[in-house]
């Protein structure tokens, strides 16, 4: 899936990705010196990171967007020998025994071929080398989705959405561990778990929603997009409206794992 990202406005707006992002961190032991790949990096923020804890290594970051590929670089080019940034297919990488860790944080449920991808990823890594992501699960903001759904059958949308496909690969844990096992990875740790992005402004949601919402959107013709989202933001807040506190909940089921590819008798 291709969309065109206003790479800007999701650096702006992409606070609960980086909360993610530095959860799965915490949880790579680096020594410091690896070779890293990280997949869907976006605006760069945390290749960057990922480079501070492997400043003896080297760091790739690659994205399908044009855009968040021209932000990244555009902010970091120069600044560090061993980082750089990439525009590439993650299903089409093409490197063979080159990284050490893969890392990807918030991008594997916009892909729709997995089995490409994990093929891609074990024949990048390196004989011992990990995989560590996080992505969204099976029901990931289903409460936006339901809001949605409701749009779309309304008549003034539902034109615009004929055979609309739902685009997000959002998978259980025991799906995916199926396939993580049929392209040769051991699984250290999979689960799934659930938390709340939270907004105490309308605006901050409907900017946030922009970033995630864009397979929608883009179904309209472009000079009612913005309009669309309004509607959108305007039914969620109906249907889930703020709690007590004032403040607006969006729940996410997210899916993150640590699997390794296996060392061969032979070491390959």
């Amino acid at each position: 899936m291709n969309y065109k990202w206003d790479a800007e406005e999701y650096s702006k707006n992409s606070g609960n990705q980086k909360r993610w992002a530095d959860g799965l961190l915490k949880q790579i032991d680096f020594k410091g010196n690896e070779i890293v790949l990280d997949i869907g990096c976006g605006d760069g923020k945390i290749t960057a990171l990922i480079r501070e804890k492997t400043p003896r290594g080297v760091v790739l970051g690659i994205d399908s967007s044009k855009d968040m590929i021209g932000l990244a670089k555009g902010r970091y080019d120069g600044k560090y020998k061993n980082m750089s940034f990439k525009k590439a297919d993650a299903c089409g990488l093409g490197f063979k025994n080159r990284f050490d860790i893969v890392f990807s944080n918030a991008s594997f449920h916009w892909i729709s071929d997995h089995n490409s991808l994990l093929k891609c990823i074990y024949q990048s890594l390196r004989p011992g080398g990990n995989l560590f992501v996080q992505m969204g699960a099976k029901g990931n903001f289903c409460d936006i989705v339901a809001t949605g759904n409701k749009l779309i059958r309304r008549k003034k949308w539902r034109k615009y959405f004929k055979n609309f496909i739902f685009p997000y690969n959002f998978f259980a844990a025991s799906a995916y561990r199926k396939l993580l096992r049929k392209y040769g990875f051991k699984i250290n740790t999979i689960h799934t778990f659930s938390q709340y992005m939270e907004y105490d402004e309308k605006e901050k949601f409907k900017k946030s929603l922009s970033t995630i919402w864009m397979p929608y959107m883009c179904k309209a013709p472009s000079g009612l997009r913005g309009q669309f989202l309004d509607e959108t933001v305007e039914q969620y807040l109906k249907d889930y409206p703020p709690n007590k506190n004032g403040w607006i909940r969006v729940k996410m089921n997210r899916l993150e794992f640590q699997a390794q590819k296996i060392v061969s008798e032979n070491g390959k």
